[in-house]
């Protein structure tokens, strides 16, 4: 009971892969066929697919849309090892946007007017310098 037990609470932990939490699932599931008490496959898959973050929802939904034939702890796993490899992906290109857009905004700020020496503009934008333009106007007034 113990041992099935372990098996229902074995959940992924933050920040762990889905490879590692996959492999905790097939060491208790080969304790459980020691003792002869097997798990039944789509027991495993439900327990893999049971825990994920939520990030993983769309997947699931798929996975669990899947044909009898392509519902196989195997398959599933590589399925999610390659979306948490999408996600990884996704999440490092959001992360050097947010640092180009932070350097882009720092650098706006470094940059100083030498008409009204306020930071975030030249002199040639200088807002002070723009009122002091007189319009050009078009002669046919």
């Amino acid at each position: 009971m113990q041992l099935f037990s372990e098996f229902l609470a074995c959940k992924i932990l933050p920040g762990e892969n889905i490879s590692l939490f996959a492999v905790k699932l097939l060491r208790l599931q080969e304790k459980l066929k020691g003792i002869n008490n097997p798990i039944d496959e789509d027991y495993m898959c439900f327990q893999l697919l049971k825990y994920l973050p939520s990030r993983y929802g769309s997947i699931v939904q798929s996975i669990l849309r899947c044909n009898d034939d392509k519902f196989k702890f195997n398959e599933i796993q590589l399925e999610l090892v390659a979306e948490e490899s999408r996600l990884q992906v996704r999440a490092s290109d959001n992360n050097e946007e947010h640092i180009e857009t932070h350097s882009i905004s720092s650098s706006r700020k470094s940059l100083v007017c030498f008409h009204c020496n306020r930071s975030g503009h030249f002199r040639n934008k200088c807002p002070e310098l723009q009122k002091k333009v007189p319009s050009v106007s078009s002669g046919f007034d």
